[in-house]
């Protein structure tokens, strides 16, 4: 059972992994309150974030040997750390510059005839302890043993408590005397491997919502439950387009009838930023599972100075806020893969349809979704053909600066739809232009004082 994305384990769970030690480098290391342990935690992982130059979750992982990603794991159980702990120990990681995904307890190491180096770091870790029942009105707590031994009614009285803990774990580069396997030092998946594991994210996902392409942006709209990508050669690179679209089925998740959670009403709402923080901890995990690294449409420094900024003010807002994204991120991610239950993917009944052209079985789509999707087509061919344009003429500088002047000018003309009539404006001009049309182009040749060939410009 897992409580904010941290697992819950049983007294006898603590012992195996010798945390019911009283002293020493396997003890519990966390007292005080609750609220103190995540003050603790979150201090932690703003100090991360504040030292490292990029954002912390775009980091890349390494491949093992059987083109796996390293996710962390506890060597003796041979479990990956997931949720929370997952993204928590992998931030460390960064920070400490370690690249080996193996961890250990003191107890398993000293169990193996090992012994942890002088002066190693040790990485933070954290647990639910689940023996305990509070008392609803008092507040008392007592053991499950004495719990089991309550009447039906006296049960009632009593609800589970979760107690949050934290403990040391080690890293294989600090442990002596015990042998590593060197599975996780693994060769580079090829880009043709990266690209295939890739489109199998979207192809595979259960309950997928429609993909459409044009413009230049990309987004996740709820109401139609539809994503909306740029082509893949408007990126720089293909794994920017991927990276992109995992960030936006993240998204798509918290739509009603998947795992239903709130996106929040503009860039103001602090949900929304919430939501923001699921998507990119999500996208980073699915990158991690394809083998590629985290591209985004905006990788500037100022636009990362501006996430950081924007994820620290939230995380010191709330000292839970990391914990239940990291879980919900986990969750989205496996919904993703298909690793949830077989109830959560039921939920979805699929009612919005998307038409194929030309097939009448299919329902039909309002008429304003009908012109939000000719609209964004006209985007995305309008991005073309300025393309085009710009790489094919002669002063290429003065004729960009002059055409994109021009194609703004076009923006708010009159119609029942400004904003179509004006896509559509933009769009005859540049057919126009590229079909060698002088008229067309004295509008801004003229500015430039430069004529356009009378032939058509030659198609790349």
């Amino acid at each position: 059972m897992e409580y904010y994305g941290i697992e819950s384990y049983s007294a006898t769970q603590v012992k195996k992994l010798g945390l019911d030690n009283k002293s020493g480098l396997g003890k519990i290391v966390s007292t005080g309150t609750k609220n103190s342990i995540y003050d603790i935690i979150t201090d932690r992982i703003i100090e991360i974030i504040q030292n490292n130059d990029n954002l912390v979750w775009r980091q890349s992982w390494t491949t093992n040997k059987e083109g796996q990603p390293n996710f962390p794991m506890n060597y003796t159980s041979k479990e990956n750390y997931k949720g929370f702990n997952g993204y928590f120990i992998k931030w460390q990681m960064v920070a400490l510059k370690h690249d080996c995904p193996y961890f250990m307890t003191y107890k398993q190491v000293f169990e193996k005839g090992g012994n942890v180096k002088k002066g190693a770091k040790a990485y933070t870790a954290c647990f639910y302890t689940k023996d305990l029942y509070r008392h609803l009105q008092t507040g008392k707590t007592i053991t499950a043993s004495k719990y089991k031994e309550l009447s039906h009614a006296e049960k009632a009285n009593y609800h589970q408590s979760f107690t949050l803990k934290v403990y040391n774990i080690f890293n294989a580069n600090d442990i002596e005397g015990v042998k590593f396997d060197d599975r996780w030092k693994g060769v580079a998946v090829s880009k043709k491997d990266q690209i295939t594991n890739c489109e199998k994210i979207y192809t595979k996902m259960p309950n997928k919502p429609k993909l459409y392409f044009g413009g230049d942006k990309a987004y996740y709209t709820p109401n139609f439950d539809s994503v909306q990508m740029p082509v893949i050669k408007d990126f720089n690179v293909p794994q920017e387009y991927y990276s992109t679209l995992f960030h936006e089925l993240i998204h798509s998740t918290g739509y009603s009838e998947r795992l239903n959670r709130k996106f929040g009403k503009g860039m103001s709402d602090p949900q929304y930023a919430f939501e923001e923080l699921i998507a990119e901890l999500g996208a980073s995990y699915l990158c991690g599972y394809t083998h590629i690294d985290y591209f985004t449409l905006n990788n500037s420094a100022a636009y990362i100075k501006s996430w950081k900024k924007s994820v620290i003010e939230e995380l010191r807002g709330n000292n839970k806020a990391i914990f239940k994204a990291a879980s919900e991120a986990q969750k989205a991610s496996d919904y993703i893969l298909g690793k949830l239950d077989k109830e959560i993917y039921r939920k979805f009944k699929g009612k919005i349809e998307t038409p194929k052209i030309g097939d009448k079985s299919r329902p039909v789509l309002s008429k304003s979704f009908k012109l939000r999707e000719e609209k964004e087509k006209l985007k995305g061919d309008i991005s073309k053909l300025t393309r085009k344009v710009k790489d094919n003429a002669k002063f290429k500088e003065k004729l960009a600066f002059e055409l994109d002047k021009y194609l703004k000018s076009l923006n708010g003309l009159s119609g029942l739809d400004s904003e179509l009539t004006s896509l559509k404006a933009k769009k005859k001009f540049l057919t126009n232009l590229l079909r060698g049309d002088n008229e067309d182009f004295k509008v801004i040749g003229r500015r430039v004082g430069l004529s356009y060939r009378t032939t058509s410009i030659r198609k790349k």
